[in-house]
């Protein structure tokens, strides 16, 4: 953390995340809650792209375990889900926070490959495996819809991202 500035720029974010998942719409897969349609994934990758991969990784996790805490839907906590959360605001800050600190226009191919990547490695991967692990259903049940989910919100979630941080470098949000 740079200053106080910083982290209350990220307090906010933590809050909009969070009031995001409140939001979230999540359609079961045979009993379970199987996809999830939000946008938080959008607000954690971004916190990485403004403020680094550190800063991003600790954002996801942190939003994770307060998410968890005020939305809890009765079933236990599981902390590959956090460990998901902090690898996407990591990867968020290794893909485009160099170009932030450079002034570098950030568009929607970028934030279309950022997307792609975090569908394919977490989305698809760890996140289906972990829901898998807690439900008991196989792994490739739960795959094939969730394939059509993410396929769906990819491009949403970069066109949100590319919005969220063209306002970003309009009010200077990452500045100290």
């Amino acid at each position: 953390m740079k200053d106080t500035r910083q982290l209350t720029r990220m307090g906010l974010l933590l809050a909009l995340a969070i009031a995001l998942k409140g939001i979230a719409v999540y359609i079961p897969i045979f009993g379970v809650f199987g996809i999830r349609i939000g946008f938080m994934s959008v607000i954690v990758a971004a916190t990485g792209v403004l403020y680094g991969p550190a800063a991003g990784g600790i954002f996801g996790a942190v939003y994770d375990l307060l998410a968890f805490m005020v939305f809890s839907t009765g079933g236990p906590y599981f902390p590959g889900f956090t460990i998901s959360f902090a690898l996407i605001g990591i990867m968020g800050g290794l893909f485009l926070h160099g170009r932030v600190r450079k002034k570098l226009k950030i568009g929607y191919k970028w934030c279309g490959v950022l997307f792609v990547f975090i569908a394919l490695s977490i989305d698809m991967t760890f996140n289906t495996l972990w829901l898998s692990m807690l439900t008991g259903k196989a792994f490739m049940v739960l795959l094939a819809p969730r394939m059509i989910a993410k396929l769906v919100m990819m491009p949403i979630n970069a066109y949100i991202l590319m919005i969220f941080l063209d306002l970003s470098a309009r009010y200077e949000l990452h500045r100290a």
